[in-house]
């Protein structure tokens, strides 16, 4: 009888590890049928067929394959404060001092180069190691950071705020752009950089801008509208959408709508952006940038 129970206990428990591996193995192979291969999806195949087969000709805008470069993409923070000094009103007789905000400043450079131009300057992020980033640098005006070469092989880089930048001008705080405190007072320039596409609602941010720049101040804004339900539930997608009708809508007509009542669109270009992954692929992006000014409170609606 001993040996009997000794047997059958020690083929129990085979037979119990071996359910256990194979119920292992189940949940293994439906986990990885869950996972759906992007590589068997439309937008992907669409993709290809157009790696494989389209050619500037054939796109929408084929001009900015002639008018950009790669290398036009660099330092798209800087030429962004640039842009809000050129078309930022500048009143020789105003004894107030220019305040610009920043919302969506990430690391921080457009927020750094707007203190050469204007006497205070915040700069906001939803992100607080965005911000962290930002106070080290303004403590230690230089930086080291790291990035990927290939897998796990990374370049470290050193970078050092130049000059001319007034860190005392500068403020940086963790915030939430569609929740924004009514403390921050007004604003002789908003920019706002790839930020409408990246929020959970756009337009709590679009109806707070009027409170936010003085009366003739500006608004900058780039955008490559890139909607994603991962940033952006559909119901709040500004635009890349179709309506009703099945006409397409896009995100800066829908844009222009709401801002229209208290905004006078004056300047509207576009600006290519450059973001490394690896040493060998990048991401560059052509931005939609708008320049609005605020209209006086007697033509605002």
């Amino acid at each position: 009888m001993v040996g009997t129970y000794t047997v059958a206990a020690i083929s129990g428990s085979c037979g119990f590890l071996l359910g256990g591996t194979l119920y292992g193995y189940y949940l293994c192979c439906k986990a990885h049928k869950k996972k759906k291969n992007v590589y068997e999806t439309s937008k992907l195949v669409d993709e290809y067929m157009y790696l494989h087969y389209g050619s500037p000709q054939a796109s929408t805008h084929a001009d900015w394959y002639n008018n950009f470069q790669i290398k036009d993409g660099f330092d798209f923070p800087l030429r962004c404060a640039i842009f809000c000094d050129k078309y930022c009103p500048k009143e020789p007789r105003s004894t107030e001092s220019r305040r610009a905000l920043d919302i969506g400043c990430a690391v921080g450079r457009s927020t750094f180069e707007l203190s050469q131009y204007f006497e205070e300057v915040i700069g906001i992020d939803y992100s607080q190691a965005f911000i962290d980033q930002c106070l080290l640098l303004k403590e230690k005006k230089i930086l080291d950071f790291s990035i990927v070469s290939e897998g796990d092989i990374y370049e470290k880089h050193t970078t050092t705020l130049s000059s001319s930048v007034n860190v005392d001008r500068v403020k940086f705080q963790v915030g939430d752009a569609c929740n924004l405190p009514k403390t921050l007072g007004k604003f002789d320039c908003v920019l706002a950089a790839n930020l409408i596409c990246r929020l959970y609602d756009s337009m709590l941010f679009i109806k707070r801008l009027p409170e936010l720049v003085k009366e003739n101040g500006i608004l900058v804004l780039t955008a490559p509208y890139t909607w994603l339900t991962s940033f952006t539930p559909k119901s709040h997608w500004l635009g890349g959408y179709y309506n009703e009708a099945m006409e397409p809508v896009y995100g800066f007509d829908a844009l222009r709508k709401a801002l229209s009542p208290h905004f006078k669109l004056i300047k509207e270009t576009e600006m290519p952006m450059l973001i490394r992954e690896t040493q060998r692929k990048h991401q560059w992006t052509i931005c939609h940038v708008t320049v609005w000014q605020h209209l006086p409170s007697a033509r605002s609606v």
